[in-house]
């Protein structure tokens, strides 16, 4: 193994480890905080789910992509289910 590759997996070990902790204390933080509070305010804990999810997404590198939103009726209630097409689903 050279030089170059062996700094390279140093790097991409240190983000995976960094990218783990952040996960588990967020998660941790998070659903604390919405189980805490969206007793009393439903909607705060709405937007601290959103604010989480965005976040996982953002470091874990993934993009989100939504097909066929226009045709869902906004008044409408609907039960969505992942497909898991891969480990991080």
């Amino acid at each position: 193994m050279g030089r170059q590759s062996r700094s390279v997996t140093i790097v991409v070990l240190l983000r995976a480890l960094v990218t783990l902790v952040w996960i588990l204390v967020s998660t941790i933080l998070y659903s604390s905080m919405c189980v805490l509070l969206a007793r009393k305010w439903v909607k705060v804990g709405e937007v601290l789910s959103r604010f989480w999810a965005s976040q996982l997404l953002a470091m874990t590198g993934a993009r989100l992509k939504i097909v066929g939103l226009d045709k869902l009726d906004r008044s409408g209630k609907y039960v969505f289910v992942a497909n898991h097409r891969s480990h991080f689903d």
